[in-house]
């Protein structure tokens, strides 16, 4: 309390400095017509309040500007007359003079006294492409600004750790591009392409099999053999299988990246393979054994492709119900202990009760596996399958989820050898004869 006081005190006996009324300080302008300022001279301190401001020239009129004559009956304010006036001067500090012309209203279809309020706009994070929205309103007050693009909205640079950015440490917010998956991007579902719900989604795929395996192997003994003089029915049981797959996958779909299902998709997948086998027994890469212990082959298709379309909206809770046609995956069980397989098929899908329900109904029509790469070919098998099932989560207790499920299968009566020459269909044990499969 006593130091208070003494401040206090101390404060109220400060001395205020006076301009002096004969030379006030102004702001003159030069012969071009720029502002420049006459310092005021020093005065005696006084402690009693300040008697004139002085007049300072408003720097945003010009000097030769003319000064029209007061209306009729009425005289400029005292202080004001036409010769301060036509001097471009005025009582009080510039700030209370004449407002500027605000710059962003070029058209003049409104006065506004101060500029509208600008921020600035950092780039957003990742790699986001060029923006699709066309501005659709202006801003009208520096309330509100609005920004339409809602993904695009940038983010200030962060330099958690002080160092200025060095490659190697890790921040947040980083700036992406083209070629950088690791961060947000265009080209996997980041960011729009087409509007504010319309994605595209573009993957590269490489997937290498390599395998070193010991299998029991028949020596042919009566036919050909690489070892001859041996007695033992199994030969040399060392192999080598090389598999390189390459997949292109490209994805346009329609939604909101988050809880809303897709309103349609579009998606189209070629795959790229080679495939390399050696062993070290006749009559393994073929029935042939001319064709001797190695085999190198290359096969492309287009593995994947289909369209999707959600029918309709069963709830508030986003439960849906969709069709898919196309060559499409699908797994008919937990597991997929009874079917697994991407293949040609009609899918009618969606869920009930906030998504605690989900069903499927499906029909394939096979088509035929190539022989050495696994992947489908073009052409049919002759094989129908219908497959029905009913998913329902939380059953008796949380956390416990049942299935019904129901399969049907029609193989139609032929006769098929592979590639290499080996006989598929039918499967050659007893009288191997082409028959139906229900």
């Amino acid at each position: 309390m006593v130091v208070l006081g003494v401040v206090v005190a101390t404060l109220g006996a400060l001395p205020v400095r006076a301009e002096p009324a004969d030379r006030p300080a102004t702001i003159a302008a030069d012969g071009e017509g720029n502002a420049t300022a006459d310092p005021p001279a020093a005065g005696p301190e006084s402690a009693g309040p300040v008697e004139s401001l002085g007049r300072y020239r408003n720097p945003l009129r010009p000097a030769a500007e003319a000064i029209p004559a007061p209306p009729e009956g009425e005289s400029w304010p005292e202080g004001d007359d036409e010769e301060d006036l036509r001097e471009g001067t005025t009582r009080g500090p510039p700030v209370l003079g004449e407002p500027a012309d605000n710059p962003y209203d070029f058209a003049g279809e409104r006065s506004v006294a101060d500029p509208l309020f600008r921020y600035a706009t950092p780039p957003p994070a990742g790699f986001t492409g060029a923006s699709s929205i066309e501005p659709s309103e202006e801003q009208e007050s520096s309330h509100f600004v609005p920004v339409e693009d809602r993904w695009r909205i940038g983010v200030p640079p962060w330099d958690r750790y002080g160092k200025g950015h060095e490659r190697l440490d890790d921040y947040p917010y980083a700036l992406g591009n083209v070629f950088n998956p690791y961060t947000q991007n265009l080209l996997k579902e980041d960011f729009p392409i087409i509007g504010q719900h319309t994605f595209f989604d573009m993957k590269v795929i490489s997937r290498t099999i390599a395998m070193f395996r010991q299998v029991p192997t028949p020596n042919t003994p009566f036919e050909s053999t690489p070892t001859p003089g041996q007695e033992d029915f199994f030969g040399n049981p060392n192999g080598f299988l090389f598999l390189q797959y390459y997949t292109l996958a490209f994805e346009l779909n329609h939604g909101d990246r988050a809880f809303k299902p897709n309103d349609w998709r579009l998606r189209i997948a070629p795959v790229f393979n080679t495939n390399y086998l050696e062993v070290y027994e006749y009559g393994v890469v073929s029935p042939d054994v001319s064709q001797g212990r190695r085999r190198s082959r290359g096969f492309a298709t287009i593995e994947e492709w289909f369209i999707e379309a959600k029918i309709a909206d069963l709830s508030p809770d986003y439960d849906f119900v969709s069709i898919r046609g196309g060559s499409q995956p699908f797994t008919s069980d937990f597991r997929g202990f009874i079917f697994s397989d991407l293949n040609r098929a009609i899918r009618l899908f969606g869920t009930r009760l906030a998504n605690r329900d989900q069903f499927n109904l499906i029909v394939f029509d096979q088509r035929e596996k190539d022989t050495n790469s696994f992947l489908n070919s073009f052409d049919s098998r002759g094989q129908q399958i219908l497959i029905a099932n009913y998913y329902r989560q939380d059953l008796l207790w949380p956390g416990h989820t049942a299935q019904a499920s129901f399969h049907f299968d029609h193989d139609d009566a032929s006769l098929k050898y592979d590639k290499n020459g080996n006989l598929v269909r039918p499967d050659p044990v007893g009288i191997a004869s082409p028959h139906e499969v229900n």
